[in-house]
Order: structure tokens, then C-alpha cells, then sequence
């Protein structure tokens, strides 16, 4: 038995998903994400998922009904990612947006993002 075949079978008979968790994240994406949404993505890099995970035009499609699709990265390539409403270059610590801002996002990292990420999205 070669290894992939065997990985696969050690995987199904503990019942775990060998699925990417680039592929996981854009499903939970294309569950949560809803028209008239203001998203946030902090750390968003060039592109929301890579092409293999998720296509191109199904995630144009995804951003499509959303009211504003601001991404946060000190990645110089920020400039190129084609999805954006707006780009911000900036660390996800000091997000230069006003207090209860209505955002969606998936957010990880040190405590100080956390923090940040809840001073915006927080009503009070």
C-alpha cells in the first residue's frame, strides 16, 4: 500500500477530514457571507482563498452581493487583490476604523487583534 492510499484509510477509520483548511475556510465563508454585508478581512493577502480552493469566479460571485469588502495587510501585494472595495495596509492590532463599525470577518491572532476587532465591531 502506497502512503497516500494508506493515509486516507488510517484517516476514515479515526473519522478525520483530510479536507485543506483553505477549502473548509471557503465553505464557511459561503455559508456566513450575506448580500449587504460590510466584511473585514484582516491579514487578506492578495486574494480572498487560492484559485484551488476556491474558484476565481465563485468567489467574485460570493463578494458580489456584499456592501463593502475592506481588506487589512501590511503585504505590499494588498494593492493587487482584485476583490476589494477597499484596501488598508495596516496591522490587525490598530484597525484605523471607527468604533461599532458593523464588519464581518474571520479574525485570528494575538490578543491585541482581538481587541481591535472588537472595538469595531462592538455596539457598546
Amino acid at each position: 500500500m502506497n502512503w497516500g492510499k494508506g493515509k486516507v484509510a488510517i484517516a476514515r477509520a479515526i473519522h478525520l477530514d483530510l479536507t485543506h483548511p483553505q477549502v473548509l475556510y471557503g465553505r464557511a465563508l459561503q455559508r456566513y457571507v450575506q448580500p449587504g454585508v460590510r466584511w473585514l478581512d484582516v491579514g487578506c493577502g492578495y486574494q480572498i482563498l487560492p484559485f484551488w480552493a476556491m474558484a476565481e469566479e465563485a468567489q467574485r460571485e460570493m463578494v458580489r452581493p456584499v456592501a463593502m469588502l475592506a481588506g487589512v495587510d501590511v503585504d505590499e501585494r494588498l494593492k493587487d487583490h482584485p476583490l476589494l472595495t477597499y484596501r488598508v495596509e495596516g496591522l490587525g492590532g490598530s484597525l484605523p476604523f471607527r468604533d461599532a463599525t458593523p464588519t464581518f470577518g474571520g479574525f485570528c491572532g494575538p490578543a491585541g487583534v482581538f481587541c481591535s476587532t472588537r472595538r469595531i465591531s462592538s455596539s457598546g
